[in-house]
């Protein structure tokens, strides 16, 4: 689907529903972020406080650190300060 009419499928909220095969809270993280209004969207910082974006981000986290990627090392500085996050 092309850029412009996705943007404009969003701001109409005409988008087809996320197949049933997608977990109901990837589905829920989906729909917040397609929100039409902008404002209602979630920030960044709210992004990071969600419990299903928490665990995936510390679990590629501890992945890249296991396959010794360039920069892992820093990242583990990164997933410690996600964990002390309330």
């Amino acid at each position: 689907m092309c850029g412009g009419r996705a943007q404009f499928k969003i701001m109409r909220t005409a988008y087809d529903p996320l197949p049933t095969a997608f977990s109901r809270p990837f589905q829920q993280l989906v729909s917040c972020l397609l929100r039409a209004d902008p404002d209602d969207r979630p920030t960044c910082q709210e992004l990071l406080q969600l419990p299903y974006v928490r665990k995936h981000l510390q679990m590629l986290m501890g992945q890249a650190v296991a396959r010794g990627e360039d920069g892992a090392r820093d990242t583990v500085v990164e997933s410690d300060l996600l964990r002390a996050m309330p």
